[in-house]
């Protein structure tokens, strides 16, 4: 679940996503919130600071296009983790593969990686 702690930015974005809920039950609307972080893309490269709750470009258009054609939802909003699979999976994306259909593409390994000997300037 949600915990927004102390923060101004999370508090309001939690509220915000409390807002959509109560007005999607109340009005028997399909609505799907995207927690989305960080991008990867040609025109972003990756590097050691990547964050691990990235997504590259070309997979975020597909989750739009799967939350966009999905014929039902398991309840009225669903909240969705959209980043890469990353091996620590601290920022856990199931859901899009349960509920949505998809599976991103783009897993930006090289992120995860340790580097070949040599690469980093050590052995």
């Amino acid at each position: 679940p949600a915990h927004p702690g102390s923060s101004l930015y999370a508090l309001t974005k939690y509220l915000s996503e409390l807002v959509l809920e109560v007005f999607a039950e109340q009005h028997g609307l399909s609505v799907v919130q995207f927690r989305l972080c960080s991008f990867a893309g040609d025109d972003r490269p990756l590097s050691p600071q990547t964050m691990p709750f990235t997504i590259h470009w070309d997979d975020l258009g597909q989750a739009f296009r799967r939350a966009v054609e999905v014929p039902d939802l398991e309840r009225p909003f669903e909240v969705f983790n959209v980043c890469c699979n990353s091996p620590h999976d601290k920022y856990p994306n199931d859901k899009l593969r349960r509920v949505l259909g998809f599976e991103p593409v783009h897993n930006l390994e090289e992120v995860w990686a340790w580097p070949a000997a040599g690469e980093s300037g050590g052995e």
